[in-house]
């Protein structure tokens, strides 16, 4: 896996998964993600899974359903 296909990996509909899943990643003002902020997403998912978890686990209780990953990249999961 190279550098570049890094970013695509936290852009649903690029990965192939958003299509299937009919979900969609989008930025808190609901426009589209960018390649910058799929980059960010993906940091902010390797630190959630650095500490046990935590991060992600953290959607299933956050008011807003956000992980860390979503709340340093400042970014939601919709239905598509």
């Amino acid at each position: 896996m190279s550098a570049t296909t890094l970013p695509a990996l936290s852009i649903t509909e690029k990965a192939g998964w958003g299509t299937p899943l009919n979900i969609r990643v989008v930025k808190t003002d609901g426009s589209y993600l960018d390649y910058p902020g799929a980059f960010l997403r993906y940091i902010g998912f390797f630190i959630s899974c650095l500490v046990f978890l935590i991060g992600v686990i953290w959607a299933a209780f956050d008011a807003q359903k956000q992980g860390w990953h979503d709340k340093i990249a400042g970014t939601y999961v919709v239905k598509a």
